[in-house]
């Protein structure tokens, strides 16, 4: 399964991945769908595909319905005093990528995964919030983040520069009306 994954992810982009999307899907969904408690799973939709600065990202949906207590047959009960309580149904866009954080010679492959989730009734009203998100997820390359990281430690030293200068001149004048 995991090779399935990185043999996805790792397809160059401009080539067709020999596994395809839904069996990417599936893989991932195989542990969403083990998770404590769940009562439904519904995927949502199909899965698509998109390419961001040559990285391969896949985005699916579903629904879950779990019980946060004790589940006995039909029932969600507490599980201090087994008392009723309702069943959370949310639903879930997943955005997921890999990456290899190692070397051609030492692999380490990295999945990411974003995991936007809401109440599954008030979905609609979110729906431009968490594409927008969805969107917005994005791994940089180690060039990238290292330039970034550069121009964010130049912009504090530019405001560092910016407020010892305003001290000084904020001084000379105090300085000044002190003379006068």
């Amino acid at each position: 399964m995991a090779r399935d994954l990185i043999q996805y992810f790792e397809t160059p982009v401009g080539s067709n991945p020999t596994v395809k999307q839904a069996q990417v899907v599936e893989i991932l969904a195989k542990s969403q769908k083990s998770q404590k408690g769940l009562t439904k799973f519904e995927m949502v939709g199909a899965p698509k595909e998109s390419i961001r600065a040559s990285r391969r990202y896949v985005q699916y949906e579903f629904i879950a319905t779990i019980c946060l207590g004790k589940l006995e047959g039909d029932k969600c009960l507490r599980p201090d005093d087994g008392s009723e309580i309702e069943f959370v149904t949310r639903r879930h866009s997943i955005t997921v990528t890999a990456v290899n954080e190692g070397t051609a010679k030492q692999p380490a492959i990295f999945l990411w995964l974003l995991d936007i989730s809401g109440p599954s009734q008030a979905w609609d009203s979110l729906k431009e919030l968490t594409t927008d998100m969805g969107k917005s997820f994005e791994l940089g390359s180690p060039t990238q983040l290292d330039e970034e990281r550069a121009n964010y430690v130049k912009s504090l030293q530019k405001a560092l520069e910016d407020i010892k200068k305003r001290d000084a001149e904020e001084a000379a004048k105090a300085k000044a009306k002190e003379a006068a």
